[in-house]
């Protein structure tokens, strides 16, 4: 006799996407991951999350140029970006390069075609890129919260003591021209902001949710219950100098129970040492910085994908 084992559906599916910046000079990249998120009651009291993304995405986003770099799945998530001293270096496994290189795809370019499934580092350059053996330590990151006052989102670094610091002071009304705000006080509290070396200050929310209720898609956070922000399922990172613009990087299909980039040109690098430098789409910078020796990264890294060799689990969120 054949038992048919009911499947359990979720009351609420959703997502939750967590995004980093990694701030260079004029140009930054932004990655981000997306796991399945979900409850199995009545009410969004609680959600569970899954402990590997489903997707991952890496974006490179300039003053005029924004492209996807790389994409990969929980099986192959592992993507960092640095940057030193006027280079970029980054450190890829696995996955989907979405780079084209002398106008070629990556993966069809020497000798990159033999090195892009294992543990690589490339370095970026006046639009020239090269593997390297070497990365170098990052530069210094300055990060800030934000908080409503008066209808206006106030973004100061923190420590508010540092000379560096930076403190702006952008109204409600600008983000409004851009995201369906529900709740504006909640919706300053979920931003944090980072500053370019240029003095631009880039705002992104670390970790966002989305699910539907009563039809509608919201954006929002998790303390205690889910609270809606925003209406809508776009995440976006905004770049402020005096005025305000948007960058939609991705967008979540809860239908299909996953997250589609909202970039999708592929960045033109032209082969260091080439006569190509027709591609060359990356702002120039200065030289590189000081390095650090790989052997240490390499034991980072294989701690990380022993994790992955696990299997797949779900993790309980605790705000």
């Amino acid at each position: 006799m054949l038992l048919l084992v009911p499947l359990v559906s979720a009351a609420y599916s959703g997502v939750e996407i967590t995004t980093n910046v990694v701030p260079g000079n004029g140009d930054f990249f932004v990655e981000l991951s997306a796991y399945g998120a979900y409850n199995p009651g009545d009410t969004l009291g609680s959600i569970t999350v899954d402990e590997f993304p489903e997707q991952s995405f890496m974006f490179y986003i300039s003053e005029g140029n924004s492209c996807i770099v790389w994409q990969g799945d929980y099986s192959s998530e592992f993507h960092a970006a640095f940057y030193s001293n006027g280079s970029w270096y980054l450190l890829l496994q696995g996955g989907y390069p979405l780079l084209r290189i002398d106008g070629k795809p990556f993966p069809r370019v020497y000798p990159y075609n033999l090195t892009y499934t294992s543990i690589t580092i490339y370095r970026i350059k006046n639009g020239c890129i090269e593997p390297s053996w070497i990365i170098p330590t990052s530069s210094q990151e300055i990060f800030g919260s934000a908080r409503l006052e008066n209808n206006t989102i106030v973004l100061s670094s923190y420590p508010k003591t540092s000379w560096k610091g930076f403190e702006v002071n952008v109204p409600l009304k600008s983000f409004e021209r851009y995201v369906s705000i529900i709740n504006a006080s909640a919706f300053a509290e979920s931003l944090v902001a980072v500053q370019l070396s240029n003095g631009n200050v880039v705002i992104f929310f670390p970790k966002l949710y989305y699910f539907r209720l009563n039809g509608t898609v919201y954006g929002g956070v998790f303390e205690s219950n889910f609270i809606p922000v925003f209406k809508g399922n776009k995440m976006y990172v905004f770049v402020y100098n005096s005025s305000l613009r948007a960058v939609p990087v991705a967008r979540a299909n809860l239908n299909l129970g996953r997250v589609f980039p909202g970039i999708t040109a592929q960045c033109g690098l032209h082969a260091c040492g080439s006569l190509n430098s027709g591609e060359m789409r990356i702002p120039k910078t200065s030289a590189c910085g000081t390095l650090l020796g790989l052997g240490i990264v390499i034991a980072l890294m294989v701690g990380a994908f022993v994790g992955y060799g696990m299997g797949k689990k779900k993790r309980e969120v605790k705000e």
